[in-house]
């Protein structure tokens, strides 16, 4: 039970500055002026704490603390629950609405580089209307996300710790608080010049929990200079290229569907880590947590990863499982293409959000003794770098000389059969074109992928397919009337592995192109893997068949409703586990296709099942939470028929 009054949190916020609410605001009827709100809340030492949620974190750390071995002497922490609330007004909560739990907020502890957001908000107290150049934004995202001793320093030395430690000590910020402790600046490793010990512990660099805590929630209430340079250091934190390192709360919440920004560090036994933690909600809203841990033991960063993954299931609106996300970035018609020696390179295609799998196909007109090699390559902006380009597949007849091994792998980059994958995201791609003899090419797509549940620090582009949360679905009921093939009805060799083309040749017949199932199955298979599910190949077949596609992914059953509505069926790869699909014909699946033909009057899905017997078997609905097509990555055939926008 919450027991703050108003009384209370007004007695602690009496004397705070900084702007009030708008005469609009004022004049709101549901607004809170005339009461604390959240941009008047500062973190003092005395805060009380929420009783129910200091239980939950009181838990979960004896819980930590035992099962990796911790002393209690040797970690501290704490979260700030600012509740629901849309981004763009949080002056609107009210103070007493906000819920803080700690465990030893005011112990100091040696701050590793955490104390850098420090030396952030200096260099703007000193310079308020700099407008950022290109080169000081890149500077000051790395101080924050990937810091050089170098470029430590020299910011450090540019404000002077002298006047940084004026800044945290200033009745403004208290972020240093004499007799208790704080943020606190020193020399970065490697450097010769003299340090600045705190006064209280005599660290340098140095942190608490508490006052951490309270620089993010100033930055959060637009306090840190003016509400216009918090929102400059806030765009810092995001820094959306580059890519979070994968530890601490990061690791602890992959999975989860977050977002959040940070500053960690780590060193020797030493684990910090420091973050705002938003959970999106239905309607703009965002569930918003502050939290803050130090721990010094070798199993620091499993304490931070857990603490963060427990803590965020306790909250009023948990997060949900990480959406996987796809967007097609390329659907090109290329013409006629004679690319022998060094290939036709693509532009580069810049993605809006990191991804870690490319898909690629295409329609190759190719003669007789002809053919087409298709390569890929990704990179990186914040690093200039790129991986080589690597062979992701071909059509037609391509001389061995001409498709070098290494085109497979790359340190950390892969084709897996007829897919890309990288271990670290990417956030630009291209692709070559190599060719024997002249080839005719259409249909050339392009579709990223991002599978990794890796929480970034800004939400995905609505364009991409994942990115809209919780809407009712939207499919009226509709069936397109694709005839049904079992592939049970071929051999007993071939039935057990031909979902691929037993469900390619469904949607050809409905086209009006009769070809027998085996014919199909011939055409798609893949002599190097012995397989007949390759996915390129599939689209590739088709084409050859007179029905032009391309291979795509989609995160939303809704994206599948936009086809069908304009009479697409398309092909999806799926999975499931023991009992995860009611009324299929096989228990559990580890990869098998089927078309999607339309959706019923309660939404769930209809499908032509190859795996089935016979029509009457074949012909079903999936229930629409069931059908997990996103286990394979959202993979989806469509098939746009002779004439087909």
């Amino acid at each position: 039970m919450r027991t703050i009054s108003i009384a209370v949190w007004l007695l602690l916020v009496a004397g705070c500055g900084g702007p009030r609410p708008s005469a609009e605001d004022a004049n709101d009827p549901n607004s809170t002026a005339g009461s604390p709100t959240l941009w008047d809340f500062r973190l003092p030492v005395d805060a009380p704490r929420d009783s129910e949620l200091q239980d939950e974190l009181n838990a979960i750390d004896r819980l930590l603390l035992a099962d990796l071995s911790i002393d209690p002497d040797r970690r501290a922490c704490g979260v700030l629950d600012l509740g629901r609330y849309r981004p763009t007004r949080p002056l609107r909560r009210p103070a007493a609405s906000i819920r803080y739990a700690a465990i030893e907020p005011d112990r100091l502890v040696d701050g590793g580089s955490v104390p850098l957001i420090g030396v952030l908000l200096g260099y703007f107290e000193d310079h308020p209307d700099e407008r950022l150049d290109p080169r000081t934004r890149s500077e000051l995202e790395s101080l924050v996300h990937h810091p050089s001793n170098e470029l430590a320093a020299d910011y450090t030395r540019r404000i002077g710790l002298e006047r940084l430690a004026q800044i945290y000590r200033s009745s403004r910020y208290r972020l240093y608080e004499d007799g208790i402790g704080g943020l606190w600046s020193g020399q970065p490793d490697g450097t010769d010049a003299p340090s600045l010990p705190d006064p209280d512990g005599g660290r340098s660099p140095a942190m608490t929990v508490r006052q951490v805590l309270r620089y993010f929630l100033m930055l959060e209430q637009g306090a840190l200079v003016s509400p216009r340079v918090s929102r400059e250091m806030r765009a810092i934190f995001e820094a959306p290229d580059l890519e979070l390192e994968d530890s601490g709360f990061v690791r602890g919440l992959r999975g989860r569907d977050v977002t959040l920004i940070r500053k960690n560090g780590d060193g020797d036994e030493r684990h910090l880590d420091v973050a705002r933690i938003a959970i999106p909600l239905p309607g703009g809203f965002e569930h918003v947590l502050l939290l803050a841990a130090a721990v010094e033991h070798p199993r620091g960063d499993e304490y931070l990863a857990r603490l963060a993954a427990a803590i965020v299931d306790v909250l009023p609106h948990p997060p949900g499982p990480h959406p996987t996300l796809h967007r097609l970035v390329a659907l090109e018609d290329l013409g006629l293409v004679d690319a022998p020696d060094a290939g036709q390179e693509s532009s580069i295609f810049e993605l809006a959000h990191p991804a870690d799998r490319a898909l690629v196909s295409w329609n190759a007109a190719c003669p007789p003794d002809g053919g087409v090699a298709i390569d890929v390559r990704v990179g990186r902006r914040a690093t200039a770098s790129w991986s080589p380009f690597l062979e992701i597949g071909y059509s037609g007849s391509m001389p061995p000389a001409r498709r070098p091994k290494s085109f497979d792998r790359a340190p950390g980059t892969r084709v897996e059969i007829d897919a890309l994958r990288s271990e670290r995201r990417f956030d630009r791609v291209q692709y070559r074109v190599r060719t024997n003899g002249p080839i005719r090419l259409d249909n050339l797509a392009v579709t990223v992928s991002d599978l990794s549940g890796r929480p970034h620090t800004v939400p995905a582009p609505e364009s991409w397919s994942g990115a809209r949360r919780a809407e009712p679905h939207r499919s009226r009921a509709v069936r397109i009337p694709v005839p049904y093939r079992s592939q049970r009805d071929e051999s007993p060799e071939l039935a057990p592995r031909i979902c691929s083309p037993t469900s390619l040749s469904m949607v050809l017949a409905y086209y009006g192109v009769e070809v027998t199932t085996e014919a199909v199955a011939r055409a798609t298979r893949d002599p190097d893997f012995d397989l007949y599910g390759n996915w390129q190949r599939a689209i590739q077949a088709a084409f050859e068949f007179g029905v032009p596609g391309y291979l795509s992914a989609y995160a939303s059953l809704d994206d599948l409703a936009d086809l069908i509505e304009v009479g697409v069926p398309p092909i999806v790869s799926i999975r499931a586990s023991t009992g995860e699909l009611s009324g299929a014909p096989y228990e559990e699946t580890e990869g098998h296709l089927l078309v999607v033909t339309g959706f019923d009057e309660s939404g769930d899905v209809l499908v032509n099942d190859p795996a089935a017997t016979d029509a009457d078997s074949g012909r079903r609905a999936y229930r629409r939470d069931e059908l997990a097509w996103q286990r394979s990555g959202g993979v989806t055939y469509v098939l746009r028929g002779p004439g087909t926008d």
